[in-house]
């Protein structure tokens, strides 16, 4: 669809490229947010107050929300009930006359049911064109007040409900309407309403400040914001969280019972060890802050022992500028091995050590961080040998994939994962996969992307059975490539 409104309903196409037969089909349940609630010994019941009423006909009584294209993270207030809600948005770059808006990425507040467009209306009040893909002509806007699916792969109700104001939409450049939001990817993230407990006593809860006030992250842009609401609830303003803390692809924020921000981020890359990936705990500091560790050794692995390994405290902080002690255990027997910033350590035995840093400041505020060392295993390495970094391919081509792995132990074929992947701004789309160090891949890529903004990458990995072949120990390799589109 070009990034558009998918609604291609030849007939000699695959129905999956009409979204009328999902997201805008009242008889079924995808593209829509669900209601419903669970019995104790399974089942469910349908409360009151969803889309449509129980019994009435061509409709399914779970749908709360429906028009929705990848609802991708809901979260719940559980104070007063308000969903919240992020909606990805199709490719499109810019509008097309002849076809509709580019693509909006939309954060929503659903305090009752509703349908909310897709892929018929972008917004109530950005309509696509009902476009006819066989002869490539427009027949008008379609009336967001009055949406109709006459799609031939409809089993529900032609009439659909009038299409609902979201709270905030953007596109790929700077908003209008909420310049707040900056510019680049579309990854809209509805994030969770902090529940402020004045009774807690956690040293590391956040303030009041933010009670009830729902949080919005972005994948693409890497940020927390605030929804500041008024006293009606509605948006009143959009605040950074956390501007001096650089999030790679937040992929889920959760408050936990003790108050604080927990965050999931995924890192930059396709489906392979990515570094930056991690689960973070944000706490919020009354006073005197804890020191910030960070620690690295050189090297992590050895084949053979003895090794010895420099460690590092490189990165390592306190932000009020206090002093630090540094007490290191690197064996994990319980006693402190050196005192040093950056110490040296002989490993004499092979085995899996966790090397521990613990530092503390002079009001005795602590922190540690550890790094995992293998001494007598040797991490494997990968090389594709075809094809070759920047190979021209175009999309459909066949491509052969063949992988060498070296290792200190026998490589173990059957144990290598090849993938291809779609990359995609900074995400990836896994469209297939084979095991063994050779394979064949046909350079397909996902409805509704554009070709000249995706690639086709390919990665492998390989996981060794560690120096005494039962997995303690282990240690993978990864390898990536992307070609190049032949114009």
């Amino acid at each position: 669809s070009d990034g558009y409104a998918p609604i291609d309903d030849r007939p000699d196409r695959n129905p999956g490229f009409d979204a009328r037969r999902s997201a805008a089909n009242t008889n079924d349940l995808r593209g829509k947010v669900l209601r419903i609630t669970p019995k104790k010994n399974g089942g469910y019941s349908i409360p009151a107050g969803n889309l449509f009423p129980a019994g009435t006909p061509k409709t399914r009584p779970e749908i709360y929300l429906m028009g929705l294209r990848n609802p991708f993270r809901i979260a719940v207030n559980r104070t007063n009930d308000d969903l919240y809600v992020g909606d990805y948005s199709p490719d499109a770059g810019r509008p097309d006359p002849e076809r509709g808006p580019d693509g909006k990425g939309k954060w929503l507040i659903a305090r009752g049911p509703g349908n909310y467009g897709w892929p018929l209306c972008a917004t109530d009040e950005l309509p696509y064109q009902d476009w006819d893909f066989a002869t490539e002509t427009s027949s008008g806007p379609f009336d967001c007040d009055h949406p109709v699916n006459d799609s031939p792969y409809n089993t529900g109700l032609e009439d659909l409900p009038p299409v609902k104001h979201p709270d905030v939409w953007y596109g790929y450049g700077a908003s209008a309407q909420f310049p707040e939001l900056g510019t680049g990817g579309i990854g809209p993230m509805a994030g969770p309403a902090y529940d402020y407990d004045k009774r807690s006593n956690s040293r590391i809860k956040w303030p009041q400040y933010y009670d009830n006030v729902p949080l919005f992250y972005e994948w693409t842009r890497d940020y927390i914001k605030e929804m500041r609401l008024d006293q009606s609830g509605d948006l009143l303003k959009i605040n950074p969280v956390l501007p001096s803390f650089t999030f790679d692809n937040p992929m889920d924020i959760e408050f936990g019972d003790d108050g604080a921000l927990y965050t999931l981020e995924y890192g930059t890359g396709y489906f392979v060890t990515l570094p930056e990936a991690q689960l973070a705990r944000i706490d919020y500091v009354r006073g005197n802050r804890t020191p910030t560790v960070k620690v690295s050794a050189d090297p992590t692995d050895s084949p053979t022992a003895p090794q010895e390994v420099e460690f590092s405290s490189a990165g390592t902080n306190d932000p009020d500028g206090d002093p630090l002690t540094y007490q290191w255990d690197f064996d994990a027997d319980g006693h402190f091995d050196s005192t040093e910033a950056n110490p040296t350590f002989t490993y004499e035995d092979a085995g899996v050590y966790n090397a521990t840093l613990k530092v503390t400041d002079r009001t005795g505020r602590s922190a540690s961080a550890e790094v995992q060392i293998i001494v007598g295993n040797a991490r494997p390495q990968i090389e594709f040998v075809k094809p070759v970094e920047g190979q021209s391919f175009h999309w459909g081509d066949t491509v052969e994939v063949e992988v060498n792995v070296t290792d200190d132990e026998p490589v173990d074929c059957t144990r290598v994962q090849l993938s291809y992947i779609v990359g995609h701004q900074t995400h990836g789309h896994p469209i297939s996969s084979s095991t063994g160090c050779t394979g064949q891949f046909v350079t397909t890529y996902p409805s509704g992307h554009d070709p000249d903004e995706i690639r086709a990458v390919f990665a492998a990995t390989y996981e060794d059975q560690g120096p005494n072949g039962d997995g303690e120990g282990s240690l993978s390799g990864n390898a990536e490539i992307t070609l190049t589109e032949t114009p």
